[in-house]
């Protein structure tokens, strides 16, 4: 159970780490 919470709070995470990423290369370009 708690490695389930885990997982998906890391899968939360890394789409918001991702989301910031895209978001500052397309501000750079």
């Amino acid at each position: 159970m708690a490695a389930e919470l885990i997982a998906d709070d890391n899968a939360a995470l890394t789409l918001v780490i991702m989301r910031v990423w895209v978001q500052e290369k397309l501000s750079g370009v």
